[in-house]
Formats: C-alpha cells, structure tokens, sequence
C-alpha cells in the first residue's frame, strides 16, 4: 500500500520510499465518540455515535546519504507540509485506492541518529478535520444519455466540447452509491436551464434560478453552498432560492433512480472509518 501527502496546491511527498517514509498505522485506527443516557446501574441508551476533529501522532523517517541531501529533504518537508497550515487549507493524505484523508500536519519532534545527520526519525503531529477516508466517486448526467442517444432536433447545442446535444424535458437513469452510508456531494449544473431540479432516489434538490449559456451552478452540500457562476467570475449566491429548505441531503446508500431536467455532473464523497485494505 502507497503512500503519499499532496498538499492543497498539488505538491506531492511520497511517504512509502526513501527518502521520506511514514509508518501509517496511526492512520488506519479509528474511533468514534457517542452520547447518551444512563440508567443508573442498569446500563443506559447510546443516542448517537460521532466523529470530532481527530489528532494523530505518527513516526517518520527521512534518509540521505549526504548532509546537502538531507538539508535539502528537509526543506521540502516542510515547505510542502507548512503551506496548508499558513493558508488553513488542508492538504491529503492519499493512498494507492485513491481514498484519502483531509489532514494538516502542524507540529514536529524530531531526533537525530547516531550516524550523523543523514536519518532523522520525527514524530509528526496531524489533525484531520474531517476523520474518515474518502473516496471522490465521479458522475456525469445527460438526459439525451437515457433516452437512447441519437441526437434531437430540439435538443441544446451545449457550449462546450461535449459529444452530443442536451435533449429538452427529463429524462430518468440510475446511479449506484457502494458506500454503507449516505455520501456527502458536489453538484455543478450547467446551463442554459431554468429553475434546475434534480431527483436523486428520494431527495431533490431545486433552485429556483436561471442558467443562462456558459453559466453554471455549484452545490456542495458539505459547505451548505449554492452558487451561480457567470462568465465574467462573478459569482452569485443563490442559497436562499433552495427548495425545499432542508435541501443538503446526502445521497442515500445503493442504486437510485435520477431524474434532471439540466446536465450536471456530481462528486459523491464515499466516506469510510478505515480505507479499503490492499496489503
């Protein structure tokens, strides 16, 4: 199993070969918090089960032949690492299966070995603010894609560079979520439509706007955000358009019919305590 940090600007540190290798096995335990009530000495009820931001502290080795080389490893590390923690965006902690956590790392201990400065073990402290691996599971929806394909007379000849004209009205097929719970999701529904109403299983999500040619709508219903893109950069919030109003409902588990009257494609955020193993 690979591993390796990528921080928010896409700089990348590979962590299972030299010179820099991580013991990961902090990463891979998990727990969750719960509340609930107790009824004295007969037990008690849980009432639900929860995730708070979770720290990890791991060890870390970094290896170099020379002192310049190790002087230079070390400058990486941290100008890679220290980037996420000035801008307080965080970087990803990412694994071959392409599941990965949110993570900064925001503290070091470091102790050097006895054969000089060419290994330095580190213990490194990380926090997750988000304590679940993450899959980004990708979706693109056409109405013309179920209807049989072919091409309408009366179809949208879409903007960009996509291989078939959008088809008006709506038109239903299916998505399957492989996850054991609800995903959380980014939507971008592009125009021209007007009002925007997509059927995922039984949520919808509408918004009562209009798309014009080149606009586009972003949903991300982990930041409880709506937000209409126009071609100049000007960006609208349209949060307060959402129907009906508890309108960031996750996609629930297995296969769910979708219905659209717009093209949009759809990120599902697969969320697990621990990655799929591939030992």
């Amino acid at each position: 199993m690979n591993i390796k940090y990528v921080n928010h600007k896409g700089a990348e540190l590979p962590l299972s070969v030299a010179p820099f290798i991580l013991d990961p096995a902090g990463l891979f335990n998990y727990e969750w918090s719960y509340s609930g009530v107790n009824y004295g000495n007969r037990g008690g009820k849980v009432e639900k089960f929860y995730k708070d931001i979770q720290e990890k502290s791991l060890t870390f080795y970094v290896t170099s032949s020379t002192k310049a080389e190790f002087n230079a490893h070390i400058k990486t590390f941290f100008e890679v690492v220290e980037i996420d923690v000035i801008a307080n965006i965080p970087g990803r902690i990412m694994l071959d299966t392409d599941e990965y956590l949110h993570a900064y790392v925001y503290g070091t201990s470091k102790q050097f070995s006895r054969t000089g400065l060419t290994t330095l073990i580190s213990g490194i402290s990380v926090v997750l603010p988000t304590p679940f691996w993450t899959k980004d599971v990708k979706f693109s929806f056409s109405p013309e894609s179920s209807s049989g394909g072919g091409g309408s007379d009366d179809g949208l000849d879409y903007p960009y560079d996509y291989p078939y004209d959008y088809s008006l009205g709506v038109d239903i097929q299916t998505i399957t979520n492989d996850s054991v719970s609800g995903s959380e999701f980014e939507m971008i529904v592009y125009g021209p439509v007007t009002n925007p109403e997509i059927t995922i299983g039984p949520n919808t999500y509408t918004v009562n706007t209009v798309l014009y040619v080149n606009e586009y709508l972003m949903v991300n219903s982990r930041d409880k955000t709506i937000v209409r893109h126009k071609p100049n950069g000007e960006q609208v919030n349209v949060f307060e358009f959402r129907s009906p109003s508890v309108f960031f409902v996750p996609i629930p588990p297995g296969e769910s019919v979708i219905e659209s009257n717009a093209f949009f494609d759809l990120v599902m955020y697969q969320e697990r305590s621990e990655p799929t193993w591939n030992l």
